[in-house]
């Protein structure tokens, strides 16, 4: 069961204000709320109006709702700082990254490092779905944030991920940071 923070039952939480200073506090704030309420529920993608429909936006004790403007706002922030992704072009449908796409990258590396998977190949689809990795923090999340996660290390050159036409499915090969050439795509 998830306990809401004070702020959400101040009617002024469920309006975004317009001074610069206050708008960014509450936006973050905001963030913060749906993380939180995500994690603590085990939810990593929602509908977009589905989201929008639940508890989080409509608080029934005071009778307030967020409007969808300043939703929308909400979400844009959430993408924008790392914590959120949109899952279609339509912007139907939002992965909410319990930690940002950088600390599951950091985690999967070191589970790459600790399991001796350095410079083998490991299927995306795998690393969250084994049962191997129970205790890991990435365990059980959506292939797609594991691939955001695997790319985000290509980018700093301890991996490369690539699409297998024979299987349908993305892998990924770690790599150790010394005396590796590994060219710019």
């Amino acid at each position: 069961s998830f306990t809401f923070p004070e702020y959400y039952n101040w009617p002024c939480f469920f309006t975004i204000q317009v001074n610069n200073d206050t708008k960014d506090k509450q936006l973050k704030l905001w963030q913060e709320l749906i993380c939180a309420y995500s994690e603590a529920n085990k939810i990593h993608s929602w509908g977009v109006m589905e989201l929008y429909a639940s508890e989080l936006c409509v608080n029934k004790v005071i009778n307030r709702r967020l409007s969808k403007k300043d939703f929308d706002s909400v979400l844009d922030r959430i993408e924008k700082t790392g914590f959120a992704s949109y899952a279609t072009t339509a912007k139907d449908k939002i992965f909410v990254f319990w930690k940002s796409i950088q600390e599951y990258a950091s985690d999967i590396y070191k589970w790459a490092q600790k399991t001796g998977r350095m410079n083998s190949v490991e299927s995306v689809v795998d690393i969250p779905n084994s049962a191997e990795n129970a205790k890991e923090s990435f365990y059980k999340i959506p292939v797609e944030i594991v691939k955001k996660a695997c790319e985000a290390l290509q980018r700093e050159r301890k991996a490369e991920v690539f699409y297998s036409e024979a299987t349908d499915e993305y892998g990924v090969k770690f790599f150790y940071l010394q005396g590796i050439y590994f060219p710019k795509k």
